[in-house]
């Protein structure tokens, strides 16, 4: 794994983790809110996959070792622009999954841009406002314990109330990509209903898949059922 910092257009340094291994095909895995490339539940993912594809894992600004302040989907497109960029010097043929507020940022640049192949978007809301984030709830306490290593100093904030691009209204625009929505229909933070209505509002070809006793996000592998999430992965980015 090679580690690579990227620059947007708008001057924030992005930190991205490159597993080569030789594949035609790359997948860009978007972490959500908090979470980052080098979190287990990533590290973990990243390195599975890369026995299929070769994958670039990567920092949103104001997370991990990425520079700037995090604005909650409103500027972070710019970042995934950059790592689109940088993956289109090698691989002719992208995947692009995208976690919470990441699937939210995937769904945004796949819709406004359609430069990948495919599109998974786990546990995305349907907008930001919408969101339930009741995080309080017991099981969603119990994952976190496992997965959070982190500390705050890993997240830097900036202002929540700038305007935000909803992907409710530009889902629709992202085929003819192939999109893959995926939910836990026992996530608190984000309802599974988001991921049913986003499906109904995009464009063929799309697909929706609903877990049960799925948590939110990462989730909804690390700590259990990672086998079948890395099958559904495989399923789809083949």
């Amino acid at each position: 794994m090679k580690e690579t910092i990227l620059t947007t257009e708008d001057g924030i340094r992005i930190s991205v983790n490159h597993y080569r291994n030789g594949f035609d095909r790359a997948i860009i895995i978007c972490p959500g809110f908090m979470m980052y490339k080098d979190s287990k539940p990533f590290s973990m993912l990243s390195e599975r996959l890369n026995d299929e594809f070769d994958i670039i894992t990567m920092d949103f600004r104001g997370h991990g070792k990425s520079s700037g302040l995090y604005t909650f989907t409103s500027r972070e497109h710019l970042d995934l622009e950059a790592v689109v960029t940088y993956a289109r010097k090698s691989y002719k043929d992208i995947g692009l999954m995208g976690f919470s507020l990441g699937a939210a940022i995937a769904i945004n640049e796949a819709a406004s841009k359609r430069s990948v192949g495919k599109l998974m978007a786990v546990s995305s809301p349907t907008e930001f406002k919408k969101i339930e984030n009741r995080f309080l709830d017991k099981a969603v306490l119990k994952a976190t314990v496992k997965k959070f290593e982190w500390n705050m100093a890993n997240v830097k904030l900036g202002n929540i109330l700038i305007e935000k691009p909803k992907p409710i209204d530009l889902v629709g625009r992202i085929s003819p990509v192939p999109v893959l929505f995926v939910h836990g229909d026992r996530d608190t933070i984000i309802n599974h209903n988001h991921s049913v209505s986003l499906y109904k509002k995009a464009n063929e070809p799309k697909k929706l898949v609903v877990i049960k006793n799925g948590l939110h996000a990462e989730d909804l592998f690390f700590g259990n059922n990672f086998d079948d999430f890395i099958s559904l992965c495989i399923d789809w980015f083949k």
